[in-house]
């Protein structure tokens, strides 16, 4: 008598695996289906407050475009390298003005432990910017905390009219 390959143990699988498929496509038509159906019958409730108006919202006069305006107007971009390297009294600091702002900036560096400055830069005008940087730090190899202020100018006067600090890490080697 000849034996079925359906009724072995490798047809039994095979049957099985089959039979699991179909029913999974099955139930996931059915929950499309009925899921469908019950999102259509379901009404959305939308909670208002008791003292809620009819018509749209109405935004306050320093919203909006005034206020962006307002906001671009009082900020002010930095630019600079959080972990510069000092080598051989030449430094890697990326400082920058970028052009999105209107005045000019003047950067410093100030060791955290001890309070001293050690770097002082030229005025940097909107869009100007020093890759590199020369400096005498006295420092010995190591990495040192450093805070770097940026002293923003008023366009008129020269005259600082802000600061905006920024923690760096500077690592001289030699």
């Amino acid at each position: 008598m000849k034996v079925l390959k359906f009724w072995t143990t490798k047809g039994k699988r095979y049957r099985l695996i089959h039979a699991c498929c179909l029913g999974m496509a099955v139930l996931a038509g059915a929950g499309g289906i009925f899921g469908d159906r019950i999102q259509k019958n379901r009404k959305v409730v939308y909670h208002f407050a008791e003292d809620a108006k009819a018509g749209s919202y109405v935004m306050p006069k320093t919203a909006g475009k005034e206020m962006m305006e307002t906001i671009e107007q009082s900020s002010f971009r930095i630019q600079i390298n959080a972990s510069p390297e000092l080598v051989n009294g030449r430094c890697n600091l990326m400082i920058g003005n970028p052009k999105e702002n209107i005045e000019n900036v003047q950067i410093s560096l100030t060791l955290d432990d001890t309070g001293a400055v050690f770097y002082h830069s030229e005025t940097l005008m909107p869009g100007q910017r020093k890759a590199y940087v020369l400096m005498d730090a006295g420092l010995n190899p190591g990495d040192y905390p450093v805070t770097a202020v940026f002293h923003v100018l008023d366009p008129e006067s020269g005259a600082a009219v802000g600061e905006i600090e920024t923690g760096v890490v500077l690592t001289v080697s030699y």
